[in-house]
């Protein structure tokens, strides 16, 4: 949708939830468009840069941590050649570490899903320099938003962080999703939230984080598996997840002993049915 029909959706959200004071809404996520002009653009190629350079610390720590690099040199770092030269072997990294690997490759660069690309950071980069001209087509940017909300305000926002086809293989200089920031865990009342838009789950941004005071890991999600291993709450805190797959759909408690405990729904998980999961807050 556009812009100006994102703001009429955000405005009924606001008016539901000030008719429902006292609930938590986590209203699913909007997925809109917004034009790409002047500052815009400029603040947004600066975001890419931070974006890349953050990856690729990253992907230094996980696969040449022996090495003691500076900023300038990571900032220079190239998966594909490490991969050419042998640098990093895929022969020799189990399953787990090659999905790891995966995930910093299709970020980085251009991929393929069933015909449509994805682009990489790389030429969303190449894109986003390219500037305001005529002969450019003009530019939008596809965002994918979870919104929180609490006594008819906004409480919170979170921008889906990792393309999955969200432009449909449109070329970045027409139509570029651009990750959203990971920085936001919001706090409620106390009690802190981290969320995470279906494929963001399932490359595990939250737990890459490293936050140790998650009250709640909230997960939507059209659809994605649930990793245990990317669960990120707190001892004592919840794991919530709302999927259209209904197998998906579920509550887990890690209690201070670490063995997960998944909570049941009443009445169980499915289309169109609204489940209901009664638990204790967890301490302040």
């Amino acid at each position: 949708m556009s812009a100006a029909d994102k703001e009429l959706v955000e405005q009924g959200l606001r008016e539901l939830s000030g008719q429902y004071p006292n609930i938590l809404i986590f209203a699913g996520t909007v997925f809109y468009q917004e034009e790409v002009v002047g500052s815009v653009r400029g603040r947004l190629g600066t975001g890419l840069i931070s974006n890349e350079l953050e990856l690729k610390k990253d992907y230094v720590k996980a696969f040449r941590s022996g090495e003691n690099l500076s900023v300038m040199q990571i900032a220079k770092v190239d998966i594909k050649k490490d991969l050419d030269t042998g640098r990093v072997d895929l022969n020799t990294l189990n399953q787990g570490r090659k999905q790891e690997l995966l995930y910093y490759y299709v970020r980085m660069y251009t991929w393929d899903h069933n015909g449509q690309k994805v682009p990489g950071l790389e030429d969303l980069a190449k894109a986003m320099k390219k500037g305001d001209s005529p002969n450019s087509p003009q530019q939008q940017r596809a965002r994918n938003c979870a919104y929180i909300f609490l006594g008819g305000q906004r409480v919170g926002v979170y921008d889906k962080h990792s393309d999955f086809v969200e432009t449909c293989g449109a070329p970045p200089d027409k139509l570029s999703f651009l990750p959203g920031t990971t920085e936001q865990a919001p706090e409620v009342d106390g009690l802190r939230f981290g969320v995470e838009i279906c494929f963001d789950h399932a490359n595990g941004l939250l737990k890459k984080r490293g936050l140790s005071d998650l009250d709640f890991h909230v997960v939507v999600s059209d659809s994605v598996k649930t990793v245990e291993a990317n669960m990120a709450m707190k001892r004592s805190g919840y794991f919530l997840h709302a999927s259209t797959n209904p197998s998906q759909t579920m509550v887990v408690f890690r209690p201070p002993n670490q063995k997960l405990t998944p909570l049941n729904l009443s009445p169980a998980a499915g289309q169109g049915i609204l489940s209901f999961c009664k638990i204790d807050s967890p301490p302040k």
